[in-house]
């Protein structure tokens, strides 16, 4: 899963650099948001560092954060969380290099979600040039960061914000963000909901039946 992730969103802040550049210096038309790009693109800079150095240096890292335990007993979970995701950055970057396709495949990832964005905004008579639709989008994701229940209002808060702030009208870009969450995260959700159950019911089942089995 930590690799899953990795190259998912390894795609994502690589394609937040690249339009933050190609908005902010103008390449890319949309207008220049310095300060709208400025931000997102040191996160994804900072992430891809953070990243790094984890998955170069992971005993180094853990070996100080052990030091530091006996003092601060939350470390040691830390130290595990680090150790769990330079396992999954290791593994990440070994399957890209023998399967540079799953790069593709992340990057169709975001750009189906993406299109279907772009389709609720032609749906209601509005369209944003494709580099601020993909710019909005990808700030917009990062109200998942945000400490909200679930994640929920931050993602459709931060795209409208971040559409608004691109010149686009608030009142298309509300309806249009709030029918392509619809579509593309809420029904999927309450569809998988009773799934989701279901599936958690099988696995603790299996669990009991595992534990309760004699040693042979």
């Amino acid at each position: 899963m930590v690799a899953f992730l990795v190259v998912l969103y390894g795609v994502y802040m690589a394609a937040l650099l690249a339009f933050r550049l190609g908005l902010g210096t103008g390449v890319l038309p949309g207008g220049r948001q310095p300060w709208l790009t400025l931000v997102p693109g040191a996160l994804a800079a900072g992430a891809v560092g953070l990243a790094l150095v984890i998955a170069r240096s992971p005993q180094r890292i853990e070996r100080r954060l052990g030091a530091l335990a006996g003092r601060a007993r939350p470390l040691y979970g830390l130290a595990a969380t680090l150790h769990t995701g330079s396992e999954g950055i290791a593994l990440a970057l070994a399957l890209v290099r023998r399967r540079p396709a799953l790069l593709l495949a992340a990057l169709a990832w975001w750009a189906f979600d993406i299109a279907a964005l772009a389709a609720a905004f032609h749906a209601f008579g509005s369209a944003p040039a494709a580099a601020v639709l993909v710019m909005g989008y990808l700030v917009g994701m990062l109200g998942n960061l945000l400490p909200l229940p679930g994640g929920v209002g931050g993602v459709e808060g931060g795209m409208v914000g971040a559409f608004v702030a691109f010149g686009e009208p608030a009142g298309p870009a509300l309806v249009a963000v709030l029918a392509y969450r619809l579509a593309a995260f809420w029904l999927p959700t309450a569809i998988g909901a009773p799934a989701y159950v279901a599936l958690r019911r099988t696995l603790d089942g299996g669990t009991e039946r595992t534990l309760s089995e004699p040693d042979r």
